[in-house]
């Protein structure tokens, strides 16, 4: 059995609650989403295709036990990946999908899922809703939310805390900038911007589990990839 790998690294957690952990990247390759503003477009397709016994041999030679699990769609893999999972009793593991794939067996096996549902920004078609519904309503406590936002996505981020009463209160919800720009000083320009529009919506959302969050891994080495 094997996976299809775009990518192995140790890094910081560069998005969501966790950032600022040092974790381990399983990057897999294939996406089912082409979104406008992708920043790893080299893991839509492609990649080595590794044998998950020499896999977890390469994840345990790492000094780090706690992975993140993305891509491309790491659910487009469900079998050979929960087969990896099952082998990695202990490691803290978490996935990072953007949850239009329901697969509970797998999903219940990870510490942490990070559904990034694609706002109209990324120009891949309606919100997943009747997928994403599942997200909320099944794995809580084991769930957060990250949505990247956009200057035309506010009013659906509007729309979604208030379709789902549980999103920034039992459900952490993480809203991090959309990047398009050519260099770092753009791109804090327009994180500054974004967040100034956040604390205005948050105010009127009234939730208690909202965080506005750069990307760490952007602001700390620019233009690398493999960190």
């Amino acid at each position: 059995m094997k996976l299809g790998v775009a990518e192995v690294f140790r890094s910081l957690q560069g998005e969501g609650g966790d950032a600022g952990v040092p974790a381990v990247f399983l990057r897999l390759a294939g996406c089912n989403l082409r979104c406008r503003d992708c920043d790893t477009r080299y893991a839509w397709e492609g990649g080595e295709e590794v044998p998950v016994s020499l896999l977890k041999e390469r994840l345990d030679a790492l000094p780090c036990r706690y992975l993140v699990v993305t891509g491309g769609e790491p659910l487009l893999q469900a079998r050979p990946l929960e087969r990896l999972v099952s082998l990695l009793s202990a490691w803290t593991l978490t996935l990072e999908t953007n949850a239009t794939i329901w697969e509970p067996r797998l999903l219940g096996r990870f510490h942490l899922v990070t559904a990034s549902p694609k706002l109209p920004s990324a120009g891949v078609g309606p919100f997943p809703r009747e997928v994403f519904s599942k997200y909320m309503d099944l794995l809580p406590p084991r769930l957060q939310v990250k949505l990247v936002v956009d200057r035309e996505d506010w009013d659906e981020v509007d729309r979604l805390v208030d379709g789902y009463p549980s999103l920034g209160e039992t459900v952490p919800l993480v809203i991090q900038p959309v990047e398009r720009e050519e260099n770092l000083e753009d791109y804090l320009s327009r994180a500054r911007e974004w967040a100034e529009t956040f604390l205005e919506r948050a105010a009127l959302w009234g939730r208690k589990r909202v965080r506005f969050l750069p990307q760490l891994h952007k602001v700390l080495w620019w233009g690398q990839w493999g960190v």
